[in-house]
């Protein structure tokens, strides 16, 4: 693959990333024309509205008109703040746009031979090539909605695997953003009889959870006391329709309190099927937990040669919020990130730095390396 890598890179992407770099300069002349043009209106702003402040304090020491002194204290605490916030809201949307811009030319233009050259690898932009079985994995909290990026599958050594960049999104009276990352799924081609997870130290956004079953806990006793605190405190209820109102007020705390109980007592049967994992290695075991629902099979899955394919995740992706389930037939990763990736430029940064795809050449590679790691090619028993 490396071979095929380099040919692919000197013969087909270099070239047209040279054709391409003249464009990412004049990208990138235009964003700074507009944000330092932006950055100055913003500026000048500031210290019109700082002076306007200045001169309101004591207008009516000054001005004989308190009408005057009124517009100057209006300017200075409502149009110019509001004028100050657009302008900085237009620089970061500037800055946004500009570089949503150049990644869609560049992917447009090199995606398809590069992925060619790391084997039978399909791109697709904000369409998953197939539903990954997100909460079988039980590696994420609950949600609602999955936003897509980049997302690839392929096969390699007779072995289908996926690479999707997502958020997971839950819907309440807002949207939560409760992952953001990549997510990477490959068969084991193995019998693997119970999941088992590994998360690092302190991620408790797993198995589905919406909070804690703590937290559930301490929530459904607090529904409850609030349903009954009439009764508790001898509010004094006076007509039928403050009788029913409180009824029905308390009916639906009590409701919701033990609705949160029993929450609580699913996720607390659910979690306790599994049983940590003290592993020998102390430098993981300081970082990451293992769970499993068998003891023995774990260690059979989670050796000393894993853990060093999963450090290599996290150094390919920048990362060091990386997690592991094995489930049914599946091996499924998520690795959370801010950070783009599989990216095959920067817009700050000549487009013939190799280093770039390079980049991307060693995340596609680290997921090659786990499927080695497994010989998922071959289907044997653990």
């Amino acid at each position: 693959m490396d071979k095929n890598f380099e040919t692919t890179y000197n013969d087909f992407v270099l070239p047209k990333l040279i054709e391409l770099e003249p464009k990412r300069k004049e990208l990138l002349k235009k964003m700074v024309f507009k944000e330092t043009g932006l950055v100055m209106l913003f500026v000048a702003l500031f210290i019109i509205m700082c002076k306007l402040f200045t001169a309101g304090t004591n207008v009516f020491g000054n001005y004989t008109s308190p009408i005057i002194g009124t517009l100057i204290i209006f300017m200075a605490f409502f149009v110019l703040p509001a004028m100050v916030i657009c302008c900085g809201a237009e620089i970061y949307l500037v800055h946004k746009r500009t570089i949503k811009e150049f990644k869609k030319l560049i992917k447009s233009q090199c995606m398809r031979p590069l992925t060619e050259s790391t084997g039978k690898l399909v791109w697709t932009k904000n369409k998953p090539q197939k539903h990954l079985p997100l909460m079988e994995s039980e590696l994420f909290p609950m949600h609602t909605d999955v936003v897509y990026d980049d997302t690839f599958s392929g096969e390699y050594k007779s072995s289908e695997y996926y690479i999707q960049e997502v958020e997971l999104i839950l819907e309440g009276k807002e949207k939560t953003k409760v992952f953001n990352g990549v997510v990477i799924c490959v068969p084991s081609n193995k019998t693997v009889n119970a999941q088992t997870i590994i998360t690092t130290k302190l991620d408790l956004n797993i198995q589905n959870r919406i909070m804690t079953k703590y937290s559930m806990f301490i929530l459904g006793l607090l529904f409850i006391f609030l349903g009954l605190s009439p009764y508790i405190f001898h509010v004094q209820i006076n007509g039928i329709f403050e009788t029913v109102k409180v009824v029905f007020g308390t009916l639906l705390c009590v409701l919701a309190g033990f609705g949160s109980l029993y929450m609580a007592y699913l996720q607390h049967k659910q979690e306790s099927e599994y049983k940590k994992i003290e592993l020998e290695d102390l430098k993981f075991d300081k970082r990451f937990n293992v769970i499993s629902k068998d003891q023995i099979e774990s260690r059979y899955l989670v050796t000393t040669a894993f853990m060093d394919r999963l450090q290599n995740f996290r150094t390919a992706f920048g990362t060091k919020n990386t997690k592991c389930s094995f489930f049914n037939d599946k091996i499924m990763f998520a690795i959370s990130t801010n950070k783009d990736v599989f990216e095959i430029g920067n817009l700050f940064i000549p487009l013939t730095d190799k280093k770039q795809v390079e980049k991307f050449y060693n995340e596609i590679n680290s997921v090659y390396n786990m499927i080695d790691y497994f010989k998922l090619a071959q289907k044997t028993g653990l």
